[in-house]
């Protein structure tokens, strides 16, 4: 996630092959207590979804991506302080393409 004001992105070619995302998001609960991340869920740029986690709560997701060539997801730390761990502190949990 990024912790400096821009955003981590990870992004995945989807080749217009997909209808819906689903997913559950989520921080690992070793993040730090006070965290709070935004995610944008882009589909070739145009947000799709948007949702703030912490690390005592988990989202659901349920976006269209019809027709996306390629899906973002970007992660921002907009409160709370981020510190350092052996992985990253973010999840999408049981991503699902259908």
């Amino acid at each position: 996630m990024g912790c400096r004001q821009a955003p981590a992105v990870t992004r995945f070619r989807l080749g217009r092959s997909f209808t819906r995302l689903s997913t559950v998001l989520m921080l690992d609960p070793a993040a730090p207590a006070a965290l709070k991340v935004r995610v944008v869920l882009r589909g070739d740029g145009a947000v799709i979804a948007q949702r703030v986690v912490t690390p005592k709560s988990a989202t659901a997701v349920l976006a269209p991506v019809t027709g996306v060539r390629t899906l973002a997801l970007e992660a921002t730390a907009i409160a709370g302080r981020c510190g350092t761990a052996p992985v990253g502190y973010g999840i999408a949990y049981g991503a699902a393409l259908k």
